[in-house]
């Protein structure tokens, strides 16, 4: 059995969830290596407490084997399961359950009462707990932080950006900056598409405030008091040939909550921190980002300047833009940027970060 496998298929059925702003858990059920059963959770759009993830999918698996008894197969679930989820896989018999994630205020196999594990029943399921737990668990974090950070009735779309405001960040907006970081870079989508074990942009977020960060340029993006998008800018410098240094910003990461991406928010953060980067005399912008996005803005190909990056590499995602006409002529060299933005270098600390915001 190739577990890892069919985790990420119970991981996308869990996707499918969060993206109809269901509490994203996701299940799959084996017979013989083939998947029989798939469900995700749809309690609240079916306003039925019976349509959690797993009683889907043995829904699903009773109807392929034409019996209630599924002695052979194996579940998996991103998320421990509820009693009322663990009674019907010990009803149906199964020969095995892996989760991933523990819920610590309704699970069932161990966290808050083991109804798996109770010697008094006659049939015993193996159980494989905690598989791919980090996966698994982003989940549940990015979708509860949607919730904190936006409100219910605003994430079925009903928040307006005609009263955002853009201010300075304050040291009482940290916490909330951090997680509206997490929950913008830790969306299911990126998380399946990068591999990555945990986010690092609110780590980021978090030592660029230490060292290295322009807190003149440290700005969130307010909509009725509720902080919704923030952008921070960083200070680094082309390193020239004969060994000079010319100073230059970067910025990111710039940050809006998912639900209300595209709505604006993130261009006027950016048209405002560099308009605010100029009256305070900076130079020039190079940094990383998508190049059919940043060029609305002023931005163009750092080669265009004879600017590599700091492996003497080019390419269209490294892009450049002047505040001061003239300020990247007759300047040849590479762009170093702070250490944060090294991610093999503050990985482990980011996952350590990480574990705060669980």
């Amino acid at each position: 059995m190739d577990h890892n496998f069919f985790m990420k298929e119970a991981i996308f059925e869990a996707m499918k969830a969060f993206e109809i702003n269901e509490v994203p858990v996701g299940c799959v059920i084996v017979y013989d290596n083939q998947i029989i059963g798939r469900g995700h959770n749809r309690r609240t759009i079916e306003k039925n407490p019976l349509k959690h993830a797993e009683i889907i999918a043995i829904n699903e698996a009773c109807a392929f084997m034409g019996d209630w008894r599924l002695e052979d197969c194996h579940i998996y679930v991103t998320v421990e399961p509820c009693p009322m989820c663990a009674g019907a896989i010990l009803q149906a018999r199964m020969k095995s359950l892996c989760f991933g994630a523990w819920n610590k205020k309704a699970g069932a196999c161990g966290s808050v009462i083991d109804i798996i594990g109770m010697d008094t029943f006659n049939h015993k399921v193996e159980v494989e707990a905690g598989f791919m737990h980090d996966e698994c668990a982003a989940f549940m974090s990015s979708f509860f932080a949607k919730l904190r950070a936006v409100g219910r009735a605003e994430i079925a779309g009903g928040t307006s950006i005609e009263n955002l405001i853009i201010r300075l960040e304050e040291p009482k907006d940290y916490r909330t900056v951090e997680e509206l970081t997490r929950t913008a870079f830790n969306t299911p989508d990126r998380i399946e598409r990068s591999k990555i074990d945990c986010p690092i942009e609110h780590y980021m977020v978090h030592r660029l405030r230490k060292k290295d960060g322009v807190m003149n340029l440290n700005f969130v993006a307010e909509i009725d008091g509720r902080i919704v998008g923030h952008i921070i800018y960083s200070d680094a410098y082309i390193l020239q040939p004969d060994g000079s240094k010319i100073d230059v910003l970067n910025f990111g990461p710039l940050s809006v909550h998912p639900d209300l991406q595209k709505s604006g928010i993130g261009s006027a953060l950016m048209e405002h921190s560099i308009s605010e980067a100029k009256k305070l005399g900076y130079g020039a912008i190079l940094f990383f980002g998508h190049p059919e996005y940043y060029p609305r803005f002023g931005f163009v190909d750092a080669k265009k300047f004879n600017i590599t990056t700091c492996d003497g590499k080019n390419f269209p995602a490294f892009m450049a833009m002047e505040l001061k006409e003239d300020y990247l002529e007759n300047i040849s060299g590479k762009f170093i940027e702070a250490d944060i933005y090294n991610d093999k270098l503050n990985r482990e600390q980011a996952k350590e970060f990480d574990i705060m915001f669980r």
